[in-house]
């Protein structure tokens, strides 16, 4: 992923994870140089011209300048690399917004609506936990693909209503985006390390709460005290 970069560094930084083997990047707005959706379009632009890996364009309207228009997006349909969208809509616009477009690019959910989104026509969702357990989400994935949405929407919402109510206290008490994927990673076997300071680890209580949860579910949670690696 390439995160808030200006034109020149994520050339440069694309370039540099092509010379590795990276074959698609995720891309964010660049948010610090306060850009307009004309200057979103000339830096993804830019950058689609200047690369051979496919880009995933994140749409983060979380942050200000990070918000891209559905209108936006309809002018991209012509850079070569944009394959993908990671797409919550902006305030006040409506989810369904950008799903005219879905026969160019690729709808990843990141709103929570991954029942929603597959209706409309998405190809995919974005969760915490789909590195501790990917057979969870793939089993979710494919009530989608037979169409099974009622049981999509019941699976979905059994596990990420608890699990987001879990994740809005947890980084109201200490940001960090993956704190929580973090923590259900390490219960399940997996782990990934503390996340990046100045975030501070999950709660001993936190992991209880967490395992209880992921036991529930009916995921394979190992036996194992997560108290060693979390922090009071």
């Amino acid at each position: 992923a390439i995160h808030h970069k200006d034109t020149v560094r994520t050339v440069e930084d694309a370039k540099r994870a092509a010379d590795v083997g990276v074959v698609a990047l995720q891309i964010s707005p660049p948010i610090f140089n306060q850009p307009t959706q004309d200057d979103l379009l000339r830096y993804f632009g830019a950058v689609s011209d200047q690369i051979d890996l496919g880009i995933i364009v994140y749409a983060t309207p979380v942050f200000r300048f990070g918000a891209i228009q559905p209108e936006t997006f309809a002018r991209m349909t012509d850079f070569e690399r944009v394959v993908a969208i990671k797409w919550t809509p902006p305030d006040g616009v409506a989810y369904e917004a950008i799903f005219d477009l879905a026969d160019r690019f690729n709808i990843l959910d990141n709103d929570r609506q991954a029942v929603v989104c597959h209706r409309l026509g998405g190809r995919g969702f974005l969760m915490d936990g789909i590195s501790a357990y990917p057979p969870y989400y793939l089993g979710v994935w494919d009530l989608l693909e037979a169409r099974r949405y009622d049981e999509a929407e019941a699976e979905w919402e059994r596990v990420t209503t608890p699990l987001w109510q879990l994740y809005r206290r947890a980084i109201a008490r200490s940001g960090g985006d993956g704190k929580v994927e973090k923590g259900m990673s390490e219960l399940m076997g997996l782990p990934m390390g503390p996340p990046r300071p100045p975030s501070v680890a999950l709660t001993v209580a936190e992991m209880t709460e967490l395992r209880a949860l992921m036991a529930c579910w009916g995921w394979p949670v190992p036996a194992r005290d997560p108290s060693n690696s979390t922090t009071d």
